[in-house]
């Protein structure tokens, strides 16, 4: 089945022109000027392209993670470290800089999709999987974190992603390669702050400060331990 894309320009540049003329990747391809209706079932991955702008659209892009679940790309006009951060911060899946290489934009956009239609396809057929620890249940079928109190939360792939892993390996050390392998299949380097970012994302929203019970457990210049114990 052909993926839908749905390219937000609001400088009307144009600048995916060749991505869409020379679509070979099995794409439906639509832009629009500014966010689409609340009604987007049909989008499998949104493209906002900011690389004219001197900054990227970050307010756009929380904006657009708060009304829909479909995969994100932003792509602006260089990539810093500063503006991976908070575009991963804002609910970006992915974060790429011109000269665009069309390629790679197209393999991001296919497992950004498949996965949007696997996690929709998870919702409609499938009975809830819940992991539990420390009074937290994660929903695995609908990506949903559950608090003590009952507060609902729909965590982003990666945040998603990087949780699962730590929970499939409780009370282990994880190196912050393995977790950088585990969620984008690249290698780590000390400048990478990644993983670092997206624990603190988690942590945020497990309320998770305290040093003497803390969940997740900083290993310096190592990576990560989730530290309980229970059994699902």
């Amino acid at each position: 089945m052909c993926m839908n894309i749905t390219v937000i320009d609001k400088y009307a540049t144009n600048n995916l022109a060749e991505f869409q003329q020379q679509n070979g990747f099995g794409f439906n391809i639509n832009t629009l000027p500014d966010l689409p209706p609340n009604n987007t079932d049909s989008t499998d991955v949104f493209i906002i392209d900011c690389s004219t702008a001197r900054q990227p659209d970050f307010h756009l892009t929380r904006e657009l993670r708060s009304k829909h679940r479909c995969g994100i790309i932003l792509i602006g006009q260089q990539k810093t470290p500063e503006d991976l951060i908070v575009a991963l911060e804002m609910g970006a899946d992915e974060y790429l800089a011109q000269p665009i290489n069309y390629r790679e934009l197209s393999a991001r956009v296919r497992n950004l999709g498949r996965w949007s239609r696997l996690s929709l396809d998870a919702e409609t057929q499938q009975t809830p999987k819940i992991s539990y620890f420390a009074g937290w249940q994660l929903d695995l079928v609908r990506h949903v974190l559950k608090s003590p109190e009952g507060h609902l939360t729909k965590l982003p792939k990666n945040e998603f992603t990087l949780l699962t892993t730590l929970l499939n390996n409780r009370n282990q050390l994880m190196p912050r390669e393995a977790l950088l392998n585990e969620l984008y299949h690249r290698d780590w380097h000390p400048s990478d702050r990644t993983i670092d970012m997206l624990i603190g994302r988690l942590r945020k929203k497990l309320n998770d400060y305290s040093k003497e019970n803390a969940l997740i457990n900083t290993v310096y210049g190592v990576g990560y331990l989730f530290a309980d114990k229970t059994d699902d």
